[in-house]
């Protein structure tokens, strides 16, 4: 009996265990390029198995924050006004943050731009 529980012991010493970490975003854009004035529409997906506390999304200058009820899954559709006078050539920066109930933080980072 003593070797069956040793056994036990040692196999609960290296068997991996999930560790916290950052929530996994996904962001799909309708389209990556915009004219001015256009709107940008698209999906938002935050995930974290130890539930999300808040997301933001920053197109452009605008910001825009939403709780996540730390839930496992935050999905959301979004649509952002993108204003006239950008001109053709110009990037707009797009920002996905999320938050997870631990405080860990996840950045996703891309862009569109101004066509004529």
């Amino acid at each position: 009996m003593t070797l069956a529980l040793g056994a036990a012991a040692l196999a609960a010493c290296v068997e991996d265990r999930l560790r916290s970490g950052p929530p996994a975003l996904t962001i799909v854009l309708d389209q990556l390029l915009v004219t001015s004035p256009d709107t940008l529409t698209g999906t938002v997906i935050a995930t974290d198995r130890d539930g999300i506390d808040s997301i933001w999304l920053t197109v452009d200058t605008i910001r825009v924050g939403e709780e996540g009820f730390f839930e496992a899954e935050f999905n959301s559709l979004f649509s952002f006004a993108i204003p006239s006078g950008k001109a053709p050539g110009a990037v707009i920066p797009v920002r996905f943050e999320a938050r997870d109930v631990g405080g860990f933080v996840a950045i996703l980072d891309t862009t569109v731009n101004v066509v004529p």
